[in-house]
């Protein structure tokens, strides 16, 4: 079981995931699970990617779906203790995972952050 599970949709955003896959750290209890929703795209880099980082990479194979059932697909391999949802064109700051660490022994059912924008 991981300690976090991120599950991020995506849709002909392949740019934009490239970017937030790099500020998503690599290591053994951060589980990455990205659910494409038909994309017209050519994302098979994309998928070799998220697979080489140890990743999962779902393909939602009946009609576009949006978002919220991508979301829900991930749901299904989440294993992790925490899950944090992000969109394709999201992207951690430099010291997001240390801030987040800090409430995983937390007894909270949900925890927000402040996000910021560029």
């Amino acid at each position: 079981m991981s300690l976090f599970s991120i599950i991020i949709p995506h849709y002909n955003s392949v740019k934009y995931l490239e970017e937030l896959l790099t500020t998503i750290p690599v290591e053994e209890d951060i589980q990455l699970i990205v659910v494409d929703d038909k994309s017209q795209e050519n994302t098979e880099a994309l998928e070799r990617l998220v697979l080489d980082r140890g990743g999962i990479f779902l393909h939602n194979t009946t009609d576009k779906k949006g978002a919220g059932v991508c979301r829900n697909l991930g749901l299904e391999k989440a294993t992790g203790k925490w899950l944090l949802f992000a969109d394709a064109d999201d992207y951690y700051v430099e010291d997001a995972f240390d801030r987040i660490r800090q409430y995983a022994d937390s007894e909270a059912d949900i925890i927000y952050f402040a996000p910021t924008s560029r």
